[in-house]
């Protein structure tokens, strides 16, 4: 009987754990967002934003840019960053591609950042993700670091999966957004 017992009480703990990882009482990050980033590996993930139609940094960016790269650099050596570039639109549903200026405008404001990070901050192993893009077929099959960090992304709600829901805790409102983040040795 008391075998039983005890059985009855690790699985209670093991599905209290369970439901506290699904609603968030988890210590992981709070948002979203920072759950994604933190599943991919990166120590540190921030968000500048961008004014619709523009692929410019503003200087307020650049000074978020300065405070997520000293963040980082207090916790530990810099390994690399990956820049997670959105158009002014949400990240694309499956079968529904985005528009060729909008996976322009994402891929032109992934590169102004990295330009950034990498002359003006000389940081290493900076690289960019376009995510008015989702994964080709190649990488759904043989999935790359990218198409995995854009699946974790997708897991965690982005795209939204209801339109409109602003209850559900998913990632979005991330157009005219770039997420940075980063990867500590």
């Amino acid at each position: 009987m008391r075998h039983l017992y005890f059985r009855s009480f690790a699985l209670f703990f093991a599905c209290t754990a369970l439901v506290c990882e699904l609603t968030s009482c988890a210590s992981a990050p709070g948002n979203p967002t920072e759950k994604a980033a933190a599943e991919t590996g990166a120590a540190k993930v921030g968000e500048i934003d961008f004014s619709k139609n523009s692929s410019a940094i503003s200087s307020d960016a650049k000074n978020k840019i300065l405070e997520i790269v000293a963040a980082s650099k207090s916790k530990g050596e810099i390994k690399s960053v990956v820049v997670a570039a959105w158009s002014d639109q949400e990240y694309p549903a499956k079968d529904s591609p985005l528009p060729a200026e909008q996976v322009d405008l994402a891929r032109d404001r992934a590169q102004n950042v990295i330009s950034y990070l990498k002359l003006t901050l000389t940081l290493p192993g900076v690289s960019g993700l376009n995510m008015a893009l989702r994964p080709t077929l190649v990488e759904d099959r043989i999935p790359t670091p990218e198409a995995k960090i854009k699946d974790t992304f997708e897991t965690y709600g982005s795209p939204p999966t209801i339109l409109g829901d602003t209850k559900s805790p998913a990632i979005k409102g991330k157009a005219s957004k770039v997420l940075i983040m980063v990867y500590l040795k």
